[in-house]
């Protein structure tokens, strides 16, 4: 793991690095990230469309959704490079 970086240090680098994961050492569970990338979503019709580049979270479980770090994740300086290790 890298040196910690505050959100904003942690957001700009995601934006530049593609394919870059960061986490918070704060996160309890192993295996947590965040992560910049366009994803192909299926439609209601049942096509695909591709949709613009944004934030992403991927969970514990597996599970991807958009990412929105809230006022504490904001204002976190323990942003890491890589997945969570997770805290037992």
């Amino acid at each position: 793991m890298s040196d910690a970086m505050s959100w904003p240090e942690a957001e700009a680098r995601l934006m530049a690095e593609p394919g870059l994961e960061v986490s918070s050492t704060g996160w309890g569970q192993a295996g947590k990230y965040v992560f910049w990338a366009a994803v192909t979503v299926r439609l209601p019709d049942g096509s695909q469309a591709q949709t613009e580049p944004g934030l992403w979270f991927k969970d514990a479980h597996g599970l991807v959704y958009p990412y929105a770090p809230s006022w504490a994740g904001r204002n976190r300086r323990d942003w890491v490079e890589g997945r969570s290790p997770g805290s037992g």
